[in-house]
């Protein structure tokens, strides 16, 4: 009798560990990012599975404005990637995905050139992980 027992606890316990085995694992996620608006500019940063995805904003015409560009700073390695877009429309711009370093912190700089000088803004700091 208690030899049909221990065989039957032994069993339960097996099949509960191979569940636990067999369960996924839960994915990461990417941490921080999101927009900020300085002036006429709005600079973003988010996530998409194994991208980093920056796009920027113009929300209002730019005075004698000659160009666009958006800068991706990898703040943990210290590099950084820059497109530049002739022509200054406003609305949407992006996103540019590249792929992303788990663990390295991410954040935007996008800029219009004017007759005024450079509006810019950046972007929250996003943390990477896929």
């Amino acid at each position: 009798m208690k030899m049909r027992r221990s065989a039957a606890s032994l069993a339960v316990a097996a099949a509960a560990v191979a569940g636990i085995v067999l369960t996924p694992g839960v994915a990461n996620a990417s941490s921080g990012g999101g927009c900020v608006r300085q002036g006429s500019i709005e600079a973003c940063v988010s996530a998409s599975g194994k991208y980093v995805e920056p796009d920027f904003y113009v929300l209002a015409s730019i005075a004698g404005c000659s160009y666009l560009g958006i800068r991706v700073d990898d703040d943990t390695a210290g590099t950084s990637t820059s497109q530049y877009f002739s022509g200054c429309t406003t609305g949407h711009h992006g996103p540019y995905p590249l792929v992303g370093t788990n663990g390295h912190q991410y954040s935007v700089l996008a800029f219009a050139q004017g007759t005024g000088g450079t509006d810019f803004a950046v972007s929250k700091e996003l943390t990477f992980s896929d």
